[in-house]
């Protein structure tokens, strides 16, 4: 997100690159780590989180794994079969069964023969060792992975709640947005990012495109040309003005340690 037009070296994040309006230094960092944007050329180590690599602003040790397992699914060297989570594959500390695909895609991860009803994170289900009650759905849907039933005001933390192991208070709201389960109440017009509107303090105008969808979070009308983060076209094809914010540079998932 850039409040003026977008250089040619600014590209998508979720594609082989990062958001930026000039070149990237070595130490840039993922936007979906915690540092995000930052000014130099894109080393050839520094590769996409969201592709088959993490990016680092170093040579790619074997042991670096993806930034979207938090603890990186393993703490050692990565073996051949290890790949990326985002990509078709799925992190894991042994050879990849057949059944073992990507969280991404339509199955999930998991060290053993996938049960027909353990599929996707970010598909329709959640990612269990075991069996998954009927309760037991998506995080990227519109439940949150839980071990026990899911009580109904569990929901999903890429939807418009934030994943809790307890009631969810009115005011607890989603970590892919803005906030990372935020006290206060939310407001009618306050919707999820990961849906099809964005986190707004006022009614959604139609321009209002989501940034997994094809909208974008800002605080005002957006003009065309804004796009989506999650496409390939990095963001914009015009000028963006001042204010438009996104949503992944924020680092707010201190509050699913547990993930």
């Amino acid at each position: 997100m850039f409040p003026g037009p977008i250089e040619d070296d600014l590209i998508d994040i979720h594609s082989k690159h990062v958001m930026y309006p000039g070149h990237i230094e070595d130490d840039l960092i993922d936007i979906h780590s915690k540092p995000a944007m930052f000014p130099g050329p894109i080393e050839d180590d520094l590769i996409d989180i969201h592709s088959k690599h993490v990016m680092y602003p170093g040579p790619i040790e074997d042991d670096l794994i993806d930034i979207h397992s938090k603890p990186a699914m393993f703490p050692g060297p990565i073996e051949d079969d290890l790949i990326d989570i985002h990509s078709k594959h799925v992190m894991y500390p042994g050879p990849i069964e057949e059944d073992v695909i990507d969280i991404h895609s339509k199955h999930v991860m998991y060290p053993e023969p996938i049960e027909e009803d353990v599929i996707d994170i970010h598909s329709k289900h959640a990612m269990y060792p075991g069996p998954i009650e009927d309760d037991l759905v998506d995080i990227h849907s519109k439940h949150v992975m839980y071990p026990e039933p899911i009580e109904d005001d569990l929901i999903d933390i890429h939807s418009k709640h934030a994943m809790y192991p307890g009631p969810i208070e009115e005011g607890v709201i989603d970590i892919h947005s803005k906030h990372a389960m935020y006290p206060g109440p939310i407001e009618d017009d306050l919707v999820d990012i990961h849906s099809k509107h964005a986190m707004y303090p006022g009614p959604i105008e139609d321009d209002l495109i989501d940034i997994h969808s094809k909208h974008a979070m800002y605080p005002g009308p957006i003009e065309e040309g804004v796009i989506d983060i999650h496409s390939k076209p990095a963001m914009f094809l015009g000028t963006i003005v001042t204010g438009l914010i996104d949503i992944h540079p924020e680092p707010a998932i201190y509050s699913i340690e547990t993930w």
